[in-house]
Protein backbone atom coordinates (compact mmCIF):
# COMPACT_ATOMS: atom_id res chain seq x y z
CA UNK A 1 0.00 0.00 0.00
CA UNK A 2 1.77 3.14 -1.20
CA UNK A 3 -0.99 5.37 -1.79
CA UNK A 4 -2.01 7.10 1.86
CA UNK A 5 -5.41 7.46 1.19
CA UNK A 6 -6.12 3.73 0.64
CA UNK A 7 -4.76 2.95 4.08
CA UNK A 8 -6.92 5.28 5.54
CA UNK A 9 -9.76 3.81 4.03
CA UNK A 10 -8.84 -0.11 5.00
CA UNK A 11 -7.84 1.13 8.46
CA UNK A 12 -11.31 3.03 8.85
CA UNK A 13 -12.93 0.00 7.35
CA UNK A 14 -10.80 -2.49 10.26
CA UNK A 15 -11.89 0.21 12.88
CA UNK A 16 -15.45 -0.56 12.05
CA UNK A 17 -15.61 -3.76 12.36
CA UNK A 18 -14.84 -3.76 15.86
CA UNK A 19 -16.47 -6.18 18.09
CA UNK A 20 -17.04 -8.45 15.14
CA UNK A 21 -15.66 -11.65 13.80
CA UNK A 22 -12.76 -11.93 11.39
CA UNK A 23 -13.18 -11.23 8.24
CA UNK A 24 -11.04 -14.49 7.35
CA UNK A 25 -11.07 -18.05 9.37
CA UNK A 26 -7.87 -18.73 12.03
CA UNK A 27 -7.69 -22.38 12.31
CA UNK A 28 -4.49 -23.10 13.94
CA UNK A 29 -5.64 -25.78 15.97
CA UNK A 30 -4.18 -28.80 14.03
CA UNK A 31 -1.17 -27.12 13.81
CA UNK A 32 -0.94 -26.98 17.32
CA UNK A 33 -1.86 -30.59 17.98
CA UNK A 34 0.47 -31.66 15.57
CA UNK A 35 3.04 -29.87 17.37
CA UNK A 36 2.00 -31.00 21.05
CA UNK A 37 1.79 -34.73 19.48
CA UNK A 38 4.92 -34.52 18.42
CA UNK A 39 6.47 -33.09 22.13
CA UNK A 40 5.05 -35.75 23.90
CA UNK A 41 3.92 -35.38 27.53
CA UNK A 42 5.71 -33.56 29.45
CA UNK A 43 8.10 -35.11 32.10
CA UNK A 44 7.30 -35.89 35.43
CA UNK A 45 8.85 -37.30 38.01
CA UNK A 46 5.86 -38.92 40.28
CA UNK A 47 5.85 -40.05 43.89
CA UNK A 48 5.85 -43.60 44.30
CA UNK A 49 3.04 -44.61 46.71
CA UNK A 50 5.83 -46.65 49.00
CA UNK A 51 7.84 -43.31 49.16
CA UNK A 52 5.14 -41.20 50.25
CA UNK A 53 4.34 -43.42 52.78
CA UNK A 54 8.01 -42.88 54.01
CA UNK A 55 7.48 -39.30 54.01
CA UNK A 56 3.99 -39.87 55.74
CA UNK A 57 5.80 -41.87 58.44
CA UNK A 58 8.93 -39.62 59.16
CA UNK A 59 6.55 -36.61 59.07
CA UNK A 60 4.41 -38.37 61.43
CA UNK A 61 7.11 -39.64 63.85
CA UNK A 62 9.13 -36.19 63.38
CA UNK A 63 5.25 -34.43 64.16
CA UNK A 64 4.56 -37.11 67.59
CA UNK A 65 8.09 -36.69 68.70
CA UNK A 66 7.74 -32.40 68.98
CA UNK A 67 4.01 -32.27 70.17
CA UNK A 68 5.19 -35.05 72.93
CA UNK A 69 8.07 -32.76 73.59
CA UNK A 70 6.11 -30.19 73.91
CA UNK A 71 3.13 -31.54 76.04
CA UNK A 72 6.01 -32.59 78.89
CA UNK A 73 7.99 -29.84 78.77
CA UNK A 74 5.28 -27.11 79.29
CA UNK A 75 4.87 -25.13 81.85
CA UNK A 76 2.26 -25.49 84.34
CA UNK A 77 -0.65 -23.38 84.91
CA UNK A 78 0.55 -22.29 88.59
CA UNK A 79 3.98 -21.70 86.75
CA UNK A 80 3.23 -19.50 83.56
CA UNK A 81 0.80 -17.40 86.25
CA UNK A 82 3.51 -17.00 88.86
CA UNK A 83 6.51 -16.15 85.96
CA UNK A 84 3.64 -13.48 84.81
CA UNK A 85 2.97 -12.31 88.40
CA UNK A 86 6.64 -11.78 88.61
CA UNK A 87 7.34 -10.42 85.35
CA UNK A 88 4.34 -7.60 86.31
CA UNK A 89 6.30 -7.34 89.55
CA UNK A 90 10.03 -6.58 87.76
CA UNK A 91 7.94 -4.31 85.09
CA UNK A 92 6.26 -2.81 87.69
CA UNK A 93 9.89 -1.65 89.55
CA UNK A 94 11.81 -0.95 86.90
CA UNK A 95 8.79 1.84 86.27
CA UNK A 96 9.39 2.77 89.59
CA UNK A 97 13.21 3.69 89.36
CA UNK A 98 12.59 5.68 86.18
CA UNK A 99 9.43 7.59 86.88
CA UNK A 100 9.74 10.03 89.59
CA UNK A 101 6.56 11.92 88.88
CA UNK A 102 4.86 9.05 88.21
CA UNK A 103 5.58 6.40 90.90
CA UNK A 104 2.14 6.33 92.69
CA UNK A 105 0.43 5.64 89.96
CA UNK A 106 2.56 2.88 89.14
CA UNK A 107 2.52 1.46 92.10
CA UNK A 108 -1.46 1.50 92.02
CA UNK A 109 -1.36 -0.23 88.77
CA UNK A 110 0.88 -2.35 89.81
CA UNK A 111 -1.13 -3.65 92.58
CA UNK A 112 -4.03 -3.55 90.91
CA UNK A 113 -2.38 -5.73 88.49
CA UNK A 114 -0.60 -8.64 91.32
CA UNK A 115 -4.56 -8.30 92.55
CA UNK A 116 -5.72 -9.64 89.10
CA UNK A 117 -3.12 -11.93 89.00
CA UNK A 118 -3.95 -13.57 92.47
CA UNK A 119 -7.43 -13.51 91.32
CA UNK A 120 -6.74 -15.55 88.83
CA UNK A 121 -4.62 -17.82 90.23
CA UNK A 122 -7.62 -18.44 92.64
CA UNK A 123 -9.76 -19.24 89.49
CA UNK A 124 -7.29 -21.47 87.75
CA UNK A 125 -5.97 -23.34 90.60
CA UNK A 126 -8.92 -25.52 91.01
CA UNK A 127 -8.58 -26.35 86.81
CA UNK A 128 -4.94 -27.94 87.68
CA UNK A 129 -5.83 -31.39 88.39
CA UNK A 130 -7.07 -31.28 84.43
CA UNK A 131 -3.98 -30.44 83.36
CA UNK A 132 -2.96 -34.16 82.33
CA UNK A 133 -6.36 -34.59 80.73
CA UNK A 134 -5.34 -31.37 78.55
CA UNK A 135 -2.17 -32.57 77.47
CA UNK A 136 -4.56 -36.15 76.63
CA UNK A 137 -6.38 -34.05 74.96
CA UNK A 138 -4.06 -31.75 72.90
CA UNK A 139 -1.80 -35.48 71.83
CA UNK A 140 -5.12 -36.69 70.58
CA UNK A 141 -6.22 -33.95 68.42
CA UNK A 142 -2.42 -33.74 67.33
CA UNK A 143 -2.65 -37.37 66.20
CA UNK A 144 -6.02 -36.62 64.86
CA UNK A 145 -4.63 -33.81 62.55
CA UNK A 146 -1.66 -35.47 61.06
CA UNK A 147 -4.04 -38.96 60.52
CA UNK A 148 -6.26 -36.38 58.51
CA UNK A 149 -3.62 -34.90 56.28
CA UNK A 150 -1.83 -38.02 55.30
CA UNK A 151 -5.66 -39.10 54.36
CA UNK A 152 -5.98 -36.41 51.99
CA UNK A 153 -2.51 -36.29 50.78
CA UNK A 154 -2.66 -39.96 50.15
CA UNK A 155 -5.88 -39.46 48.09
CA UNK A 156 -4.82 -36.69 46.57
CA UNK A 157 -1.76 -38.62 45.27
CA UNK A 158 -3.40 -41.65 44.87
CA UNK A 159 -5.68 -39.62 42.18
CA UNK A 160 -2.56 -38.23 40.37
CA UNK A 161 -1.30 -41.84 39.62
CA UNK A 162 -4.61 -43.78 38.58
CA UNK A 163 -4.74 -40.17 36.21
CA UNK A 164 -1.05 -41.87 35.16
CA UNK A 165 -1.94 -45.23 34.36
CA UNK A 166 -5.48 -44.20 32.89
CA UNK A 167 -3.26 -42.13 29.94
Amino acid sequence: MRDEKDFDVLLRAALSRSGEPAPFSVDVASRVMARVAELGPPPRTEMSGRQFGRWAAAASVVGVALTTAAIWNAPSLEAALSFLLHTMADGTGAALKLTGPVSSLAGTLGRVAMALVSSAQTFVRPLAPLQPFAHVLLAAVTAAMLSITTIVLGRDLGRRVADKERA
